[in-house]
């Protein structure tokens, strides 16, 4: 797997002043590190942080993807609801998703109360990097500018208000 370019000082202190693509491409990046520091701090034996790591790599493309796709991003229960959606509107290339986000968010509670064994964490592991799989083979369009993805928000809530909620079929 190839070496990330950003690093963690950057990608805390993010330039507003970014493009929408410049957004998602510090996703991208911050994505592929924390999965790469994810399989190391487990090789380690320390799962809490491989833990945290695998949840950080999962959160961070679905950012990625919900920017590219006008999905809400802002709190945990947005991103996994935008693994939701993905999955209900790609159908089979993302089948699985929703199951596997949710697998893997058992991971950041781990990682602040320590319930998980070793073993229950390297297959939350490998369900991130199947998750991040089915996210990689998505169609990507262009990331929308803050004011597109209100837009697009407001249709989706707009939406919803007349169309009955989908759930994901496990």
């Amino acid at each position: 797997m190839a070496v990330a370019t950003a690093t963690i000082e950057d990608l805390r202190n993010p330039d507003d002043s970014r493009t929408p693509q410049e957004k998602a491409a510090d996703h991208i990046d911050a994505s592929k590190m924390y999965i790469e520091q994810a399989e190391e701090e487990f090789a380690k034996g320390d799962i809490l942080q491989a833990s945290e790591k695998a949840w950080g790599a999962l959160v961070r493309k679905l950012k990625e993807m919900s920017m590219r796709h006008g999905l809400d991003h802002e709190t945990h229960q947005s991103v996994v609801d935008a693994a939701a959606e993905l999955q209900n509107d790609f159908s089979a290339p993302a089948e699985g998703l929703y199951t596997l986000v949710t697998s893997v968010q058992a991971l950041h509670i781990n990682f602040y109360n320590s319930t998980q064994r070793e073993a229950a964490v390297r297959l939350g592991l490998d369900n991130a990097k199947k998750a991040l799989a089915i996210l990689d083979r998505l169609p990507s369009p262009p990331a929308l500018s803050d004011e597109e993805h209100r837009q697009k928000r407001r249709l989706r809530e707009r939406t919803k208000e007349i169309t009955p909620a989908r759930t994901p079929t496990p």
